[in-house]
Formats: C-alpha cells, sequence, structure tokens
C-alpha cells in the first residue's frame, strides 16, 4: 500500500485485526458549540467520532477502524497530503516588511 495513504495497512479482509494497522492520520476539531472534540480519518468513510476529552476521538477513532476492517469495510477514497497554514498576504507583507528593517 502507498505510505501517503490516510491509513497504512498490512492487510485487508475478514481476518484483518489492529495488529494489522500500523498508523492512520486523523484531523480533530473542537466544535465551536459544543465544545466536543471531533474527530476523523480523511478519505475513510465512516471513520468519525467525538468526545468531551482529546484522548476521546483517538481512542474511537482506534475502535472505528477496528470494525471497519472486521466487517471488511475499510477502503480509502483519497490519499492525505498533509496541512498546511494559510496567511493572508497583508500578515505576509507585514511579516516581509519587518525582516527588511532589521
Amino acid at each position: 500500500m502507498d505510505r501517503r495513504r490516510t491509513c497504512d495497512l498490512r492487510a485487508h479482509g475478514r481476518e484483518s485485526s489492529m495488529m494489522d494497522m500500523k498508523a492512520c492520520a486523523a484531523i480533530v476539531e473542537r466544535d465551536a458549540d459544543t465544545g466536543l472534540y471531533v474527530g476523523g480519518v480523511p478519505g475513510v468513510p465512516g471513520a468519525h467520532s467525538q468526545g468531551e476529552t482529546l484522548d476521546d476521538p483517538q481512542g474511537n477513532l482506534r475502535e472505528v477502524i477496528e470494525l471497519l476492517i472486521e466487517d471488511g469495510e475499510m477502503r480509502t477514497e483519497s490519499e492525505f497530503v498533509g496541512v498546511q497554514q494559510v496567511l493572508r498576504r497583508s500578515l505576509i507583507r507585514a511579516a516581509m516588511g519587518r525582516r527588511r528593517d532589521r
């Protein structure tokens, strides 16, 4: 399996278990309305969870992924590439101006 996939699995199918899973990248955000931590694995349908602590989604996502593998429904639909920070141009110009002033 391509290492750049969201989840790097050694095996697929019903006989697979959590022992076959090496790693999955999850995105966790804090919901502004509820205050809950909401997590999901990009590109993996059904792999999302929430909880009151930052650890809750991680543990819950492990269980979700295990169930998806056991049910033979674990699939990735896209490739997780990474996270980028996006800055407004005015902030970039201001930062560049400060560098020139030094």
